[in-house]
């Protein structure tokens, strides 16, 4: 899930569902072996960042399938919420805008042929669409052949470029989310041990850079795949 805080100081959440059934009154799950053909984007609220989460209302899903990898931001020039999805498997990754916090939405538009987002906007109303890219030669020794690239938008109705993938850093990674501290400093969390990476316990990948274009070596092992449930288990 990717979350966004209203003016009202709530917190809405954008999150992928797995699920066979459209009828929201006979749900039934499918599980992750279905997610390329069964994922949708719906929206749950929180009084609180740490939760809990609730479904929004009696309409809560807002993209059907097939749509997948939410992230929600906040534009710093216009204050209009972007939401990213990818639209298939393995893209094309599109940017849905709204006005009003999240009432109501404009429609889809495909900005790169690419998967898994992590845009970052930017003050001048461009983006850096870090993305992950497939099929790549990472220096050795790596475990696979995915790794994070970037484009640039330079504005929301204009596509992303350049449309060759421009690497990073030289280690495979996929699924970028990218934030900026109180100093100015950017920094980016991912998963740097995707698909042919065994084992995947100490996946956390982190990254951080001065200008948001030149990156440091990744440190593996920032976070692992443990989870904490509420109930404290």
């Amino acid at each position: 899930g990717s979350i966004v805080q209203k003016s009202d100081d709530s917190y809405h959440m954008y999150v992928s569902e797995i699920i066979c059934k459209e009828d929201p009154d006979v749900r039934k799950r499918c599980g992750l072996n279905n997610w390329e053909t069964h994922s949708r984007i719906a929206q749950a609220t929180s009084s609180n960042i740490e939760g809990p989460y609730r479904r929004l209302g009696s309409k809560p899903v807002l993209l059907h399938p097939e749509h997948h990898n939410p992230s929600i931001h906040v534009s710093p020039k216009t204050g209009d919420w972007h939401l990213f999805t990818i639209s298939g498997p393995t893209g094309p990754i599109e940017r849905m805008i709204s006005s009003d916090e999240g009432n109501t939405w404009g429609n889809p538009k495909t900005v790169s042929p690419r998967q898994n987002p992590g845009p970052l906007l930017k003050g001048d109303g461009s983006t850096y669409l870090f993305y992950r890219a497939d099929g790549l030669d990472i220096p050795h020794p790596t475990c696979s052949n995915e790794g994070i690239a970037v484009q640039h938008c330079p504005s929301d109705d204009e596509p992303c470029n350049p449309p060759k993938d421009m690497l990073i850093f030289g280690h495979t990674g996929e699924d970028p989310s990218i934030f900026v501290d109180h100093r100015g400093y950017y920094h980016m969390l991912f998963n740097a041990l995707p698909y042919k990476c065994v084992p995947k316990f100490e996946q956390g990948g982190h990254a951080w850079s001065i200008d948001g274009i030149n990156w440091s070596t990744p440190r593996i092992g920032a976070f692992d795949t443990t989870i904490q449930f509420t109930d404290g288990s």
